[in-house]
């Protein structure tokens, strides 16, 4: 397949977790499809696509280069803020964006020597089980997006410990932090690792009864759950690749 500039198909190689994937840049931007969909990459752009030199573009600067002209909040519950803004985009285009608000989140690794302990949880969304680290929100309102908006978000993860597992934890150690939908959301989840575990009796909220149960798993056993597609949270799935990178396997 030839790029709209004349370069052929190559694979743009990014190394994630320390195994590489590969993802074919040709069929992001070749012929009428980049056109139709607004994308306008220059020849240096796709140059570097092609050849998989991973050096950020300079013309890509850190300021938000997005202008917001007005907004308004269409819903808003305990929870969740949607928002619509009036935007316009660096080619001039203006257009509608929806951003769904939601406070931030502590996803836990709960690793006791052999085993993580996962929750198999039911998500009414996806309308299926899904299996996932114990996560969810602190106390910071709705829309906060770093760890300054809340005053303690270790106690978050801590509470989210032993609501879901009944586990109260010796050791915890952040490992770093994710965005969980990026493109229609702006909630940011930290990622801890938790050791040295106590096990008691889970504290489930009267809305989780009935709805979560505990999972443990041998890493060889999560890694079995995820090839069969019963692990499907994307959370949980970069938490994991943050787990393997702190060195607590060996």
């Amino acid at each position: 397949m030839e790029l709209g500039n004349g370069h052929s198909r190559s694979k743009l190689a990014v190394q994630v977790g320390g195994r590489v994937a590969g993802k074919v840049a040709g069929d992001l931007v070749s012929g009428s499809w980049g056109a139709a969909a607004g994308w306008e990459l220059s020849a240096g752009m796709i140059e570097t696509m092609s050849h998989g030199d991973l050096t950020p573009d300079p013309r890509m600067s850190d300021a938000d280069p997005i202008q917001i002209t007005s907004s308004r909040v269409v819903f808003e519950s305990r929870w969740t803020r949607l928002r619509e803004d009036e935007i316009v985009r660096p080619s001039g285009y203006h257009g509608q964006y929806a951003v769904i608000e939601k406070p931030r989140a502590a996803l836990v690794i709960p690793w006791d020597g052999e085993r993580v302990h996962l929750v198999r949880q039911w998500r009414h969304p996806i309308a299926r089980w899904s299996v996932e680290f114990p996560q969810g929100t602190v106390t910071a309102p709705v829309g906060a997006t770093t760890p300054q908006d809340d005053p303690d978000p270790e106690q978050c993860a801590r509470d989210e410990l032993r609501e879901e597992l009944g586990v109260t934890a010796g050791g915890l150690r952040q490992l770093g932090s994710l965005a969980f939908a990026p493109g229609i959301s702006n909630q940011f989840s930290d990622v801890w690792l938790a050791t040295d575990l106590t096990f008691g009796k889970p504290e489930l909220e009267p809305e989780e009864e009935g709805l979560l149960s505990p999972l443990p798993a041998r890493p060889s056993e999560f890694l079995e759950l995820l090839e069969d597609g019963e692990i499907v949270d994307a959370a949980t799935i970069g938490a994991w690749t943050m787990f393997e990178r702190s060195g607590a396997l060996g």
